[in-house]
């Protein structure tokens, strides 16, 4: 079993600095919950438009529609989106029910 260790001061303010800093992550946090605001404003109708398949949308629109994630983010990413512009998600008209 592998040993887990916290991160260094250091070390986070490394990984943010690869990330662009701060600001960048601010902003693809505030990009990527435009995204997901609209699938969930729109979910019910693509659920009709398009149940059982996998479906990428952007903040305005659906950009790929298939059977399998695979082909859905491959379409997506062939038309020159990605995270986190990119919000990826199976249309499920019956979802299963968890009981807690």
């Amino acid at each position: 079993m592998a040993e887990s260790r916290s991160l260094t001061l250091d070390e986070i303010d490394e990984i943010i600095e690869q990330l662009g800093g701060i600001e960048a992550i601010q902003e693809q946090n505030k990009a990527f919950k435009q995204v997901v605001e609209y699938f969930y404003a729109n979910e019910r109708s693509l659920i009709e438009e398009h149940p059982h398949k996998w479906v990428a949308v952007t903040t305005d629109r659906v950009v790929a529609v298939g059977d399998s994630i695979e082909s859905v983010l491959e379409e997506a990413r062939g038309k020159g989106f990605s995270n986190p512009n990119l919000f990826v998600e199976f249309l499920d008209p019956d979802p299963p029910m968890l009981i807690l």
